[in-house]
């Protein structure tokens, strides 16, 4: 009788247990799509913001080569003008902000996979 009892209790400490092995398995998985939309929203946000900013940039740069066109009285001179100053900046950007915009990307998502609640 007594033996019957303790099968009958390891059993339910079996079903018990194999539940929450259940359960911590599917909040596992939802922890992990959580994650991977909040990532997955920031990169969308992130290039949707970047397209935007080309395209003003874009513009003000159009605008400032058919300045200088103006200016000088060429408008190839000014469009020439207009891309030295892109390549510039370029150029700028490859020696001087290459290593900390990697930097900034790579803590930027270190601390997305990390972070445990996305604030707004």
């Amino acid at each position: 009788m007594m033996e019957e009892k303790h099968e009958n209790e390891i059993g339910k400490m079996r079903k018990q247990t194999s539940e929450l092995v259940d359960i911590k398995i599917a909040l596992v998985k939802l922890e992990v799509y959580e994650k991977v939309s909040m990532i997955g929203a920031s990169i969308i946000s992130g290039m949707i913001v970047m397209i935007l900013i080309l395209f003003f940039i874009t513009s003000l740069f159009l605008s400032f080569a058919l300045y200088l066109g103006e200016l000088f009285q060429s408008f190839p001179l000014g469009f020439l003008l207009s891309g030295a100053i892109y390549l510039l900046l370029l150029l700028l950007f490859l020696f001087l902000f290459r290593r900390p915009m990697k930097a900034f990307i790579i803590n930027k998502t270190i601390q997305l996979f990390t972070s445990n609640h996305e604030q707004d």
